[in-house]
């Protein structure tokens, strides 16, 4: 399979954007400013964006402990991303969800989060 060279740059910028959102969120972990669980995904970036490149509009991801690309390539800011493993009142659920890196989502972006439905007890339509 041939790749563009426009493609592999944009895969390649995905990849060290993961990784320093990776060691970033290590970093605060051990501070004390994450709650629960830090499971990074250091050496999983090619992985994470190779599956997360071929996701198109309408397409919908649940998340996994390791890696954060796909939620990034969905749109999903840091700012969000980093206000729900913190568990501030900006993230989806108001900082009530647990600081997990998979706990939180916005079924808005097709970002699904592994617990949606048994701890919102709400249903996902998009």
């Amino acid at each position: 399979m041939k790749i563009a060279n426009k493609d592999l740059k944009k895969m390649l910028y995905w990849m060290i954007l993961d990784r320093r959102f990776e060691e970033a969120q290590m970093m605060l972990f051990r501070a004390g400013k994450i709650r629960g669980h830090v499971h990074p995904g250091l050496g999983q970036e090619a992985t994470n964006v190779g599956v997360a490149y071929g996701i198109k509009e309408g397409d919908c991801t649940t998340l996994a402990h390791r890696g954060k690309t796909p939620e990034l390539m969905m749109g999903w800011s840091m700012k969000e991303m980093m206000a729900g493993r913190m568990c501030r009142q900006e993230c989806i659920g108001s900082g009530k969800l647990p600081g997990g890196s998979h706990m939180y989502g916005d079924p808005a972006k097709g970002i699904i989060p592994s617990d949606f439905h048994s701890r919102s007890g709400a249903t996902l339509s998009m």
